[in-house]
């Protein structure tokens, strides 16, 4: 008896600063009639920054003595801050009947177009993260609470970064084996006609690859994160959020790839998020 599938669902699974969001909360009623006071729903942003510090620990243990020894420990610290918070009304407060069955009650809840921070998620040291949460108000009773998370993408004008429309150009020789081993030379050269793109943008990438060793070699082609974390003494991190492999080459091959390498989901470059990190990619190809 009571309410069960309590839960959010949006209407789409990406928003942009300046988006309405928007969806539907569910829920079921089971056993007999339930009375609530209202649903309210809020919006949240958050960053959090970990890190880890080495500590000195003093014990006794292992002494005959009771001497103190000092051990260094390390400790894991975490530092989280709300950049923003919006909430409404998804149910006016009020004597609310619900009966048996299932219910649904649409929402929007709008973000600021300007000074937003979108979705982003290093693999230890730092996340930014929106979540949903709506509660129910029971009276004499416990409120219910049930929280989702929501993809935020924030937009960058490149219009503003004319850099980002310069055609690239790079060149890498590598050789295999060594002194009397020593293969011929592996020789890339790699055209791309910007650098600025959006996620979902494809990127298409003119490989002429000259392979003088012996060997069958696979080209592959990488995307990495690079994030500083300002308040770790510029601590970084770098992950790889895209790799494919776009040829296995035998030896002796002399010939132009073009490969397309669509932009994963991601958060977009920026400088001095939140005062906590800089986030920048690097495209690889090897």
């Amino acid at each position: 008896m009571g309410i069960i599938n309590f839960r959010i669902v949006f209407d789409k699974p990406v928003y942009m600063g300046g988006d309405d969001v928007t969806g539907k909360v569910l829920l079921s009623i089971t056993g007999g009639e339930t009375k609530i006071r209202g649903l309210k729903l809020q919006i949240t942003g958050i960053i959090t920054v970990s890190w880890w510090e080495e500590m000195e620990e003093k014990s006794n243990e292992g002494s005959y003595d009771y001497e103190e020894e000092t051990h260094i420990v390390k400790a894991k610290k975490v530092q989280k801050e709300v950049f923003y918070r919006q909430q409404g009304v998804v149910l006016e407060k009020g004597n609310h009947q619900l009966t048996i069955g299932d219910h649904e009650f649409a929402f929007r809840v709008p973000l600021p177009d300007t000074g937003i921070y979108g979705t982003f998620r290093s693999k230890e040291k730092g996340a930014v993260d929106w979540e949903a949460k709506c509660e129910i108000d029971i009276p004499w009773g416990f409120n219910k609470n049930v929280v989702e998370t929501i993809f935020v993408n924030n937009l960058i004008d490149l219009n503003k970064h004319p850099q980002s429309i310069q055609p690239f150009k790079d060149s890498k020789q590598k050789t295999f084996g060594f002194l009397c081993c020593k293969s011929g030379p592996l020789d890339l050269d790699v055209n791309i006609m910007k650098t600025g793109f959006v996620c979902g943008e494809e990127v298409t990438l003119n490989i002429q690859v000259n392979n003088k060793t012996n060997k069958v070699l696979s080209i592959i082609v990488s995307v990495f994160q690079n994030t500083t974390f300002k308040r770790l003494r510029k601590s970084a991190e770098l992950d790889v959020i895209q790799k494919q492999v776009v040829q296995q080459c035998p030896p002796e091959t002399n010939e132009t790839l073009c490969h397309k390498l669509k932009i994963p989901l991601c958060a977009p470059s920026t400088q001095n998020l939140y005062g906590a990190m800089d986030i920048e990619y690097f495209l690889q190809v090897d």
